[in-house]
């Protein structure tokens, strides 16, 4: 009789050493084209509409590498938990370009307040 659970999960390093590199690569190339879209934002406020669609984007293509890489993952974790992980990523990032970025926000508002010809004098 073996000791062994067949059902067992199997953590493999290799393949946990393989997926962190391609994780942390990817976040790190993502991380430097939202700070150089962020950069250029600074000058061009309209680009922050380019900044939330590379966040779509980025959603839309993980969910979607997921589901064709690996389903059983997708299906034992729950969509709504990389959803959330990836959101709560997402936010803190955001925080820390904002945090960096300290004139992006007034330049943003003044950009984009739209006056009412009725109201200007």
């Amino acid at each position: 009789m073996s000791l062994r659970d067949p059902n067992a999960l199997h953590i493999a390093p290799a393949v946990v050493l393989g997926y962190s590199v391609v994780h942390g690569a990817a976040f790190v190339l993502f991380g430097m084209l939202a700070a150089v879209l962020l950069a250029v934002a600074e000058r061009e406020p309209v680009l922050l509409l380019a900044v939330f669609v590379l966040f779509t984007c980025f959603e839309v293509f993980f969910f979607g590498l997921i589901k064709i890489v690996d389903e059983a993952l997708l299906r034992s974790l729950g969509w709504w938990t990389i959803f959330v992980g990836n959101l709560l990523a997402a936010i803190t990032m955001l925080a820390y370009f904002w945090r960096r970025h300290v004139g992006l926000g007034t330049r943003a508002r003044t950009q984009w307040t739209f006056e009412h010809p009725a109201h200007q004098r």
